[in-house]
């Protein structure tokens, strides 16, 4: 009779395990230099494919400096906080949704009036299309990004310039590696 019993047990944490996310279908990453707080805020957004299990794991990298703002799960709700982790340059988070947001700050290099920012992205799982914007600062006089944005345009919404990247699909293992510089004679928040 105590046998059942020991192999239920021990089946009971294998069943609430969660796989780690091998694809992603899209991830979007914006930058907002100088928003709200002189540093870039980046906020990623990822979807995961429809037939993912949930909870699903996810694990990212994000640099050694990035200063953690939100960690949320993205339902027909809204955003909400979901359990997350991190250890070294990885963040990992477990989400019951398809889709999720992670949103850090990271500091920028300043020269005088010039500011430089380097994003470096490789995980161990594809992104079926990997998107990045940045958003140019309001006090910002120009803005140049490398690799080339493939559209730059000023948004009716909110009357600031976004500089899109060609979107791309990445699959893991492969670097992906963006700056954008911007000069900025009066220092100021969007």
């Amino acid at each position: 009779h105590l046998l059942p019993l020991i192999i239920l047990l021990l089946a009971v944490p294998l069943a609430m395990a969660q796989e780690p996310a091998s694809t992603l279908d899209s991830l979007y990453v914006a930058f907002w230099p100088d928003y709200d707080d002189p540093s870039v805020l980046v906020l990623m957004t990822g979807t995961l494919p429809a037939d993912t299990s949930f909870p699903a794991e996810v694990t990212i990298p994000i640099p050694p400096q990035a200063d953690i703002n939100a960690v949320a799960r993205i339902s027909e709700e809204g955003m909400a906080d979901t359990e997350y982790r991190v250890e070294g340059d990885m963040l990992t988070l477990i989400t019951p949704d398809p889709r999720f947001r992670v949103e850090y700050y990271a500091p920028y290099e300043e020269d005088g009036d010039s500011h430089t920012f380097d994003f470096a992205w490789n995980a161990d799982f594809d992104v079926q299309e990997f998107t990045a914007e940045i958003q140019q600062p309001l006090n910002a006089a120009s803005l140049t990004t490398q690799p080339a944005a493939a559209i730059v345009d000023e948004s009716p919404s909110d009357g600031l310039t976004y500089h899109a990247l060609p979107s791309r699909a990445l699959p893991a293992g492969t670097p992906f590696e963006m700056s954008f510089r911007y000069d900025m004679a009066n220092p100021g928040l969007t």
